[in-house]
């Protein structure tokens, strides 16, 4: 798979990107990736993509974003690895997460294990527009 990083919105100038909140997605599907950050752009804020797993967390750690949305079944490495880590280390344990799949199954399993997978907010893939906005606002306000 071809790695790829998309940072900060590149759709909108630096200028307007200050003071906005910043969110990182994680997945493997780039039509996920570039519906969401054009979703969440849309709203004003910023958006980091990436399917690079095995240097997410140290990307995470480094931009420190109000939010994370993580696909569970992301290839290479799995978004359950990632979640655990993220939890697991203090750098990262405060960052909000909403988790995805497709499979509701993983989801319900995430959910069962709060305390290592970290947040109460999951969405099934396909997601719904407002269900994705409305999860964002409700985990860290508007843009």
């Amino acid at each position: 798979m071809e790695e790829h990083i998309t940072v900060l919105g590149a759709r909108n100038n630096e200028a307007a990107q200050i003071g906005r909140q910043h969110i990182l997605m994680v997945s493997s599907d780039p039509v996920v990736l570039d519906l969401a950050r054009a979703l969440l752009q849309d709203v004003r804020y910023n958006v980091t993509t990436t399917n690079a797993v095995p240097r997410t967390f140290a990307l995470i750690a480094a931009a420190q974003p109000a939010l994370l949305v993580v696909d569970l079944a992301v290839t290479e490495q799995s978004g359950w690895a990632l979640l655990f880590r993220l939890h697991a280390e203090t750098a990262t344990a405060a960052i909000p997460v909403i988790a995805t799949a497709v499979d509701p199954r993983l989801l319900a399993h995430a959910d069962r294990h709060p305390h290592i997978f970290g947040g109460p907010v999951r969405l099934v893939l396909p997601f719904d527009v407002d269900t994705l906005r409305d999860a964002v606002r409700t985990l860290i306000g508007p843009a």
